[in-house]
C-alpha cells in the first residue's frame, strides 16, 4: 500500500503495480511528518498495517505501526508524546452518507480516511503485516524525500482550522464537505 499525501491518494499495489486507487482525507495539517501527538499531521515513512478494529468510532479501521523507534525517541527528546493512534479508516460512525465528498477537506487527526465502501475493499484486499509507504508532501515519484518543508509552507498558518468531526450533520456538511480545501 502507498499513500501520496500531495495527491490525496491511497494506492493498493501488487508486484509494484497500482491495482486500485482511492482519494483520501489526510490529517488536518497535511504538510510535514507527524512529530507529536495532537499535531494533526499524517506520518511519513514506511510502516506496517498491524491490526484491525471493527468497533472503532469510525466504520472500520486498520492500525498503522507509527511511531517507529526513531520517531518515538525524537519525540521523547523534545519532551512530547509521539502519539500512535494512526489508522486507515472509513468515515465516522453515523456519517457514511457523506461518501466521497469527505476528501474535499482534510479533517482527520493524522489518519488516512476513505469511504466506507472503499474501506470494505481495502479490508478484504490487504492482510495484517502489509507494508504501507506514506510519501511526503514534497516527494515526487521515486524515493522518499527527507528535505525540509519549503518556508512558504512552514508554520501553523496552514493548520489554522478546526479539527475533528463537528457534532451535528448540518454543521459537518457546511464546514467539511461544502468548503473546498485551500491546499491541493
Amino acid at each position: 500500500m502507498r499513500v501520496l499525501k500531495r495527491g490525496r491518494t491511497l494506492q493498493l499495489l501488487s508486484q509494484g503495480k497500482v491495482i486500485r486507487s482511492y482519494k483520501v482525507a489526510r490529517g488536518g495539517v497535511p504538510i510535514g511528518p507527524k512529530a507529536r501527538q495532537g499535531d494533526h499531521k499524517t506520518p511519513e515513512g514506511v510502516y506496517v498495517l498491524d491490526s484491525r478494529n471493527t468497533h472503532s468510532q469510525f466504520y472500520k479501521s486498520i492500525h498503522i505501526s507509527y511511531p517507529s523507534v526513531r520517531e518515538r525517541e525524537a519525540a521523547r527528546q523534545r519532551g512530547v508524546s509521539a502519539g500512535g493512534e494512526v489508522f486507515v479508516h472509513g468515515l465516522p460512525n453515523g456519517y457514511g452518507w457523506v461518501g466521497s465528498s469527505h476528501w474535499l477537506k482534510d479533517w482527520t487527526d493524522g489518519c488516512i480516511a476513505v469511504t466506507n465502501t472503499e474501506m470494505d475493499e481495502i479490508w478484504q484486499a490487504v492482510a495484517d503485516g502489509t507494508p504501507i509507504e506514506i510519501r511526503p508532501w514534497q516527494s515526487q515519484v521515486g524515493c522518499l524525500s527527507q528535505g525540509p518543508i519549503p518556508r512558504a509552507f512552514a508554520g501553523s498558518q496552514l493548520g489554522a482550522r478546526p479539527y475533528g468531526i463537528l457534532p451535528t450533520a448540518t454543521s459537518f456538511v457546511r464546514k467539511w464537505v461544502c468548503m473546498p480545501s485551500s491546499l491541493p
